[in-house]
């Protein structure tokens, strides 16, 4: 049964029967990094693809392979990340201001991920790595907060 309860002053109703993800932190962050990997794998199989001019069938299988062996060892810092910093924003902050917070900090992980594993030279070098270590990130981090972020109601 669903109970309600309405503040005069403010006109907001709050609900008891609120799903999990919005009642529990550690609901959120485990889906993070369970989705998030994934996300971002789906998103670097698909720039490979459409930029590569000769790919067949058998060339993508070892591609999409490789790219989901790869993406939970290097996606589960920053999806943790993200996870993290929704669990902690999404009743503090306004939904937009959540959804971008949680983005940013999922790009500036994968970037110091990128800075431990690799050479921070070439981060800002070339738009290849740019792109393959931002966009997935950002690509997951997008998805996954847009679709948990809580609306606020007024």
């Amino acid at each position: 049964m669903i109970t309600s309860s309405e503040k005069p002053d403010q006109g907001i109703v709050e609900c008891d029967a609120a799903p999990s993800v919005y009642r529990r932190p550690w609901v959120l962050i485990v889906l993070y990094a369970l989705i998030g990997p994934f996300i971002g794998a789906l998103v670097v199989i698909a720039g490979i693809s459409l930029t590569t001019e000769d790919i067949n069938a058998s060339r993508f299988k070892e591609l999409a392979l490789f790219t989901l062996v790869f993406a939970y060892p290097l996606g589960l810092i920053p999806a943790i990340t993200a996870g993290i910093v929704h669990a902690f924003t999404q009743t503090t902050l306004a939904r937009m201001a959540t959804i971008a917070l949680v983005c940013t900090s999922g790009m500036t992980a994968a970037f110091l991920q990128l800075f431990v594993l690799g050479n921070p030279g070439s981060v800002f070098g070339d738009l290849y790595s740019l792109f393959a270590f931002a966009l997935p990130s950002l690509t997951a981090a997008l998805i996954l907060s847009t679709l948990f972020t809580r609306p606020h109601r007024a």
